[in-house]
């Protein structure tokens, strides 16, 4: 029975991991435009346009003190995929 219960548990966390895995968008292209009013920044890649929001948990590049600074640079964002919230952006 100890043995069940291990396997359950270990189980559930992987489940857990992988969900968690699978919610995480990356979004690469060029930075179109940032709105400081509405926190977000429209990338465009392959053609298409897409506007991802951040907040004061996203991790910016070194160097970067205002996402405005990102305009015209190519950038890699990972963002959740259901509230497209920006956890990082990275320059490439």
């Amino acid at each position: 029975m100890k043995k069940f219960k291990l396997i359950a548990l270990t189980l559930l966390l992987v489940l857990v991991a992988l969900q968690t895995a699978a919610m995480a968008e990356t979004i690469e292209g060029k930075v179109a435009s940032v709105n400081a009013e509405t926190s977000e920044i429209e990338v465009i890649a392959n053609g298409d346009s897409y506007w991802v929001a951040y907040d004061s948990s996203t991790k910016w590049p070194e160097g970067v003190t205002k996402p405005d600074e990102l305009v015209d640079s190519m950038v890699k964002i990972d963002a959740d995929d259901i509230s497209y919230i920006a956890s990082s952006v990275e320059k490439m």
